[in-house]
Order: structure tokens, then sequence, then C-alpha cells
């Protein structure tokens, strides 16, 4: 038995890297193609917390104008009953 041949007896999987690059290159969209789908999920994920955290802001900010606006009409109310 040749050293090549023992090689082979020995690691097969040397035969099938060279007669499957086909399935290699298969293999390699599939993980991009999954890798893509991981990025897609993972910034959807993203989105709606960003999106959440906005509405949050916007929560907290309108709850703080309305707080202002009853001050400035409580104010405006004091300076009329004082005025008259």
């Amino acid at each position: 038995m040749s050293v090549a041949a023992y090689g082979l007896f020995l690691y097969p999987q040397i035969t099938q890297i060279g007669a499957d690059k086909k399935t290699i290159n298969m293999n390699l969209r599939k993980s991009v193609k999954s890798a893509d789908e991981h990025t897609r999920q993972e910034y959807e994920q993203f989105a709606v917390c960003r999106r959440e955290h906005k509405e949050a802001l916007g929560e907290a900010e309108s709850i703080k104008a309305l707080g202002e606006t009853a001050k400035q009409l409580e104010q405006g109310q004091k300076k009329s009953e004082a005025e008259e």
C-alpha cells in the first residue's frame, strides 16, 4: 500500500472534499442565508425595542407638557382672580 493510499484509507474525507465542491458551495450559501436571516431577525427585534423606547419617551414628554400646561392654566386663573 502506498503512502497516499494509506492516507486516503485513514482519512477518507480528504477525497470527499475534492469531490464535493458543489456540496461545499451549497452549504456555504445556506450558512450565508442563515446568517442573513439571523441578522434580519435581530434587526427586527431591535426595531421593536427602539419603537417602544421612542413611545415611552414621547409619553413622558406628553405628560411633562400636560403638567406645564396645567400649571400655566392655574397661574392664569390666579391672575384673573387677582385682577377682579
